[in-house]
Order: C-alpha cells, then sequence, then structure tokens
C-alpha cells in the first residue's frame, strides 16, 4: 500500500477511504491490519452506537496514522480528513457529491 510512503511524509496522518461496497472495505480491511495500521470502519450494518464510536476513536488524539474506511452511503459530510481516498467508481452522481 502506498500508506507508507504517506507515513514516511506524515508519521501521524488521518485518511479516509470511501468504498461503495461494503465487501471491499472488507479487504481493504484485511489489508491494513497487514500493515498494521490502525483502521476504523463506518457503515449501514453497525448500530448508531458502533458508528459514533468508531468516529470519535478515529477523531481522538495519537502519535498513530488512523485511517477511516468508510461504505459511500453510510458516509456523510461530518468527516474532515485528508487525504480522502474513493476505490472505486460510482454509478450515482448524488452519492459522490454527498461524499465529498
Amino acid at each position: 500500500m502506498h500508506l507508507g510512503l504517506l507515513q514516511q511524509q506524515e508519521p501521524y496522518f488521518r485518511a479516509v477511504v470511501f468504498s461503495q461496497f461494503t465487501s471491499f472495505l472488507d479487504l481493504i480491511e484485511t489489508a491494513l491490519r497487514r500493515e498494521n495500521f490502525d483502521q476504523y470502519r463506518f457503515d449501514g450494518s453497525m448500530d448508531v452506537k458502533k458508528r459514533s464510536e468508531s468516529v470519535s476513536d478515529f477523531k481522538s488524539p495519537s502519535k498513530q496514522p488512523k485511517i477511516l474506511i468508510v461504505s459511500l452511503k453510510a458516509g456523510g459530510k461530518f468527516l474532515y480528513a485528508l487525504p480522502l481516498y474513493i476505490f472505486d467508481p460510482v454509478s450515482r452522481r448524488w452519492a459522490e457529491f454527498n461524499s465529498s
């Protein structure tokens, strides 16, 4: 993953990765675990409490890089992290607009 290069430039970076497919989020999550990155998930299958905890943990201060993986439908405009990665094309223009 190129996140290792990003970590060299910005050791405590935060990033948000979007996908419209939760199965793809599963693959991304596996890769992030393999690379020992702290990752947090936000998708429609999670209850409200777990979503809130995930976002709170992602936003909390840390001296480690943090990556939030989000399903495109569940994500909202409340997420403010750069860089932002969208890993697959969006078939509905409104979904792409609402996530940025």
